[in-house]
């Protein structure tokens, strides 16, 4: 029966809407890591020291593409990992990366913790995921990356910026289900950014509004010379606190 009424998000349903994105060809340029992970990386360098970072995870890897970026970049001492959410995404991109000597593995975990040991990573990349928490599971998610970071350890985050999230929603007009298209819960500004980071114990290096365009719009950028007055996206940069020499 048709009745609109807003979606109450449970662990099976998000499942449900990424493992079928996941398997959609049509949108796999729709995640922000095809759209923007390459650009993150080099905006990422200036400001953080690549000495001793030898073990990499992309915290909500999705199909991968990060994970692309990051191998071909990566020292033959570093190895990449991935973590996710979607089974479909994680048997992808375990059968896509599994010869790639540089590849570690892709973990499918359901909740946290996850596998990973305490203070095993150096370098924590986490691509628009935080939107999609909610009150219980973004402090489980902070808590989880500063286990498994070892001190003195980087985060890299990025989320959109003062997200209009009604806009963004749709109906399903055979039930009436109202939701946001890609399952965000929350929006960010880097004043709550920031609060909600150096709460969870990490150390603000950089935090700043940019335009991670899509390419056509990188274009459009450069040879228009045209610059958007608003900022879509968030980009966050800190280290797990502790005395720290860089």
């Amino acid at each position: 029966m048709y009745h609109p009424h807003e979606i109450e998000w449970t662990s099976a349903k998000i499942s449900n809407l990424w493992d079928y994105y996941s398997k959609n060809v049509a949108y796999q340029d729709q995640y922000f890591s095809y759209q923007a992970g390459k650009i993150v990386l080099h905006y990422i360098q200036r400001y953080i020291n690549p000495d001793g970072i030898y073990s990499i995870l992309d915290y909500g890897c999705g199909t991968g593409s990060l994970l692309n970026e990051l191998l071909k970049r990566a020292k033959k001492d570093q190895k990449c990992f991935g973590l996710d959410f979607s089974k479909e995404s994680v048997v992808k991109v375990n059968r896509k990366y599994t010869k790639n000597p540089k590849y570690g593995k892709t973990v499918w975990i359901e909740k946290l913790p996850s596998p990973f040991i305490n203070e095993s990573m150096d370098l924590i990349i986490s691509l628009d995921v935080i939107e999609h928490l909610d009150d219980e599971q973004l402090p489980a998610m902070i808590n989880e990356i500063h286990r498994i970071l070892r001190p003195c350890g980087y985060l890299i985050l990025t989320t959109p910026n003062k997200e209009n999230l009604e806009g963004n929603k749709t109906i399903c007009p055979d039930c009436g289900c109202i939701f946001h298209r890609y399952q965000h819960m929350r929006n960010w500004s880097c004043l709550t950014l920031r609060e909600e980071m150096e709460k969870g114990g990490f150390n603000t290096l950089h935090i700043a509004e940019t335009n991670f365009a899509m390419k056509y719009q990188r274009l459009i950028k450069l040879f228009l010379k045209f610059e958007p007055k608003y900022k879509k996206n968030l980009i966050y940069i800190g280290q797990k606190s502790i005395a720290c020499t860089q």
